[in-house]
């Protein structure tokens, strides 16, 4: 198994969707094959090390492997895991978001809602980020600005409006 991972972290090194199809059916075969937990999770790390994705495919390849997981009825990315996931998904969806104020209004409008973002859900920092693309301005009354504002948690009637 060793061999055939470095084989295709070779084979895959500028080939980023086919690295992922092949971690995923590595992963399943795993699974068929019923080892241990502890053997799941050392091969699963090993698998991250050799076979390692980038930002937008390692959750399109979490994804698969949950799918996997469930057709044989079981779990090995832990909820630990999954918070460190939802963690980063939240802080790359946060820089996203000042990149975005940064560029269209500059680093005074980003850095006065940076702090703001951090207790935000995903799908408020999701609304955010749609509504950072399109508001003509921070101060412009628009559907899109009253959503960036409520998604921040700031009152409808501000000095936004």
């Amino acid at each position: 198994m060793v061999i055939l991972l470095h084989r295709d972290a070779q084979d895959t090194r500028h080939d980023p969707q086919e690295r992922m199809r092949r971690k995923v059916a590595h992963y399943r075969r795993v699974l068929q094959r019923g080892h241990q937990a502890d053997d799941v999770r050392a091969l699963l790390r090993l698998m991250d090390r050799l076979l390692g994705l980038g930002a937008p495919l390692v959750l399109q390849a979490r994804d698969e492997m949950k799918r996997v997981e469930e057709e044989f009825a079981v779990s090995y990315i832990t909820s630990f895991e999954e918070i460190g996931i939802e963690q980063g998904r939240h802080q790359e969806l946060a820089r996203s978001i000042l990149r975005t104020l940064r560029v269209r209004f500059g680093a005074e409008a980003a850095d006065g809602v940076a702090p703001r973002l951090q207790p935000l859900s995903l799908a408020q920092l999701d609304t955010l980020a749609e509504a950072a693309l399109v508001v003509p301005s921070l101060d412009a009354p628009s559907p899109a600005s009253t959503r960036l504002r409520l998604s921040m948690g700031a009152p409808r009637a501000s000095s936004m409006d």
